[in-house]
């Protein structure tokens, strides 16, 4: 796969996580709404709070996780070096 596929890839997990991140927070401004409906106003702020808590790990986590992959998706696959990062001398030109 060339440059291209793993840039298309690398917007494809992006594109993942946003759609996943919406409709978290979509659940929880449901439930956080619903509870201040029914007149629980600090059970509400409550919730606000662990969601919050657990939103920062989950970033955490995903992105620790997505630095150890240790590919951030736009390298190139093609077997030519690129002008100036010769890894071995008889490359250099």
């Amino acid at each position: 796969m060339g440059r291209i596929g793993a840039f298309i890839l690398y917007l494809l997990k992006d594109l993942l996580a946003v759609v996943v991140a919406l409709l978290v927070c979509g659940f929880v401004v449901w439930v956080v709404l619903d509870l201040v409906r029914q007149g629980h106003f600090g059970l509400a702020v409550a919730a606000c709070v662990g969601f919050g808590f657990v939103a920062v790990f989950a970033v955490h986590r995903w992105r620790s996780w997505d630095a150890a992959q240790g590919d951030d998706g736009a390298a190139s696959t093609s077997a030519r070096p690129v002008a100036g990062r010769a890894s071995r001398p008889s490359e250099r030109r």
